[in-house]
């Protein structure tokens, strides 16, 4: 059993809850948002079983995360693990809610990964503490996820507009 620690991450969109689960289900299209997201290697169909290599880089620091779906529930939640150290577990979760008026649709999409802090010695920290590099990082986590999840708004939605993004550490919100 691990010691968990955790970030949530989620927003909304105004499409269909499948289109969302489609795109998800299709991770590797991600790098297109983002100059940190540097590569995703797939190895599989997006179902259980898939293999990924995430290769991320940011100032110093470089970092390939591999990653395995252990689970679906199409369309509402996408369930992975990583399958080297440090000791991590997730899901993709998208549900639908009640769309604003003007729009058609709204589904939520939200990012959960708990990871074990004792299992964090793989990744090169630079020399700084989780919480420190925490607090550090989470400006630039919110700016960078808020331009991915644009550019995922505007693949999606067919058009530009602000996002809000909610981040929060800790044990899971439910």
């Amino acid at each position: 059993r691990m010691s968990v620690d955790g970030i949530d991450a989620s927003t909304l969109l105004y499409v269909p809850q499948e289109t969302v689960y489609d795109f998800v289900h299709e991770f590797s299209g991600a790098t297109d948002h983002s100059p940190h997201l540097d590569e995703v290697r797939q190895y599989g169909d997006g179902d259980v079983g898939t293999d990924y290599e995430i290769e991320v880089s940011w100032w110093r620091l470089s970092y390939v995360s591999h990653t395995r779906v252990t689970d679906t529930d199409r369309p509402r939640r996408i369930d992975w693990r990583t399958t080297q150290a440090p000791k991590a577990r997730g899901y993709w979760g998208i549900k639908p809610e009640t769309p604003p008026a003007g729009r058609d649709h709204a589904t939520r999409l939200r990012l959960r990964l708990q990871f074990d802090p004792d299992t964090l010695g793989s990744v090169p920290l630079g020399g700084w503490t989780l919480d420190r590099l925490f607090d550090r990082l989470r400006p630039l986590v919110v700016r960078e996820s808020e331009r991915i999840v644009e550019g995922v708004v505007r693949d999606l939605e067919g058009e530009s507009r602000a996002v809000e993004l909610d981040i929060h550490r800790g044990p899971e919100q439910v």
